[in-house]
């Protein structure tokens, strides 16, 4: 994920493929926050104490969010 927020990439099998994202979709908001590199870094850090990960992803005109069990 770049700084703004955009998807480069993802790993087959991986948390984010099981969740649906693609390439090119963009993070908007993570755990209902305003995407930032850190507010992300926050909240997968959280999930070593069974935190949750919820994304709200812009993809062209639509929006939805997407669980990862990470």
């Amino acid at each position: 994920v770049s700084g703004e927020g955009v998807i480069g990439d993802v790993i087959p099998e991986s948390p984010a493929a099981k969740a649906k994202l693609a390439p090119g979709a963009k993070v908007v908001a993570v755990n209902e926050r305003k995407f930032t590199p850190d507010v992300l870094k926050t909240a997968v850090a959280a999930t070593r104490a069974g935190g949750k990960l919820e994304l709200l992803i812009e993809n062209g005109d639509w929006f939805r969010t997407a669980a990862l069990d990470y």
